[in-house]
């Protein structure tokens, strides 16, 4: 868990770290809004929201500190808290792929 505060500097540090296909998945404290962040390309991101809008975003890799600072204000208004999970495996339905116990 991040603070929201600097979600920002911690989304950009993982999103060099990710490879082409990878993807985060952004949740509120209760889970119950959500924004994947999935690297189709080098230089392309696929931006979901999911939760008070749900909407699909094709932006380049610069203008996602814009978006981001317009969704983190639309989505996670009220939390302080925000979880992080990288997720390798990404489904065009909108599910991440989870593991088979």
């Amino acid at each position: 868990m991040v603070d929201k505060l600097q979600l920002l500097s911690v989304v950009e540090k993982r999103l060099a770290r990710m490879a082409p296909g990878e993807c985060l998945d952004i949740r509120s404290y209760k889970r119950d809004r959500q924004i994947l962040i999935l690297k189709k390309e080098e230089d392309e991101l696929l931006v979901i929201e999911n939760g008070f809008i749900q909407q699909r975003y094709v932006i380049p890799v610069a203008g996602l500190k814009k978006l981001m600072k317009v969704l983190i204000r639309r989505e996670f208004q009220r939390s302080n808290k925000i979880r992080i999970y990288t997720k390798e495996n990404w489904s065009e339905e909108g599910r991440t792929a989870r593991k088979k116990i």
